[in-house]
């Protein structure tokens, strides 16, 4: 995509959101780049990310001049799997830990660790189960603790 015309092809909203731009290139960047530093630590870490439109009154229009909402928030959850259960929690439920963020779409001052929280608070407040083939009770440990191995 180094040739402007193939690039601009891309910018269409079936390939991203309309995310505030002083969040994508600051919180969100910055836990984008831990969340890769993090998969070194871990022989698999899943991540699930997402946006919620629910309750949005704003649109942005694409290249066609479509209409298109935009989200009211952004979300990660992350569920790590370490074999010899060496990372936070992971000792005490067969390997795994997790962590979630939530961001409101609009820019922040404080670090990405602010906006933390459970995986089960997320769960909660976008109406999804992210890890529905976790074994149910390792879920219930490793999805309701806010593990502080991720700070």
């Amino acid at each position: 995509r180094l040739n402007y015309d193939d690039n601009v092809k891309t910018f269409y909203f079936t390939n991203m959101t309309p995310q505030n731009g002083e969040l994508n290139d600051g919180v969100w960047k910055e836990l984008e780049d831990k969340v890769r530093k993090w998969s070194e630590q871990f022989d698999t870490l899943y991540v699930v990310t997402g946006c919620s439109i629910e309750g949005s009154t704003e649109v942005a229009m694409d290249n066609d001049g479509k209409a298109v909402t935009v989200p009211v928030g952004y979300y990660k959850a992350l569920l790590g799997y370490s074999k010899a259960g060496s990372v936070g929690i992971a000792s005490e439920t067969g390997g795994y830990t997790g962590c979630a963020f939530w961001f409101d779409n609009k820019p922040y001052s404080g670090g990405y660790m602010d906006q933390a929280m459970t995986i089960a608070e997320l769960e909660e407040k976008v109406g999804l189960d992210f890890f529905v083939n976790l074994d149910p009770a390792v879920a219930e440990k490793v999805e309701k603790t806010q593990d502080s191995w991720w700070k």
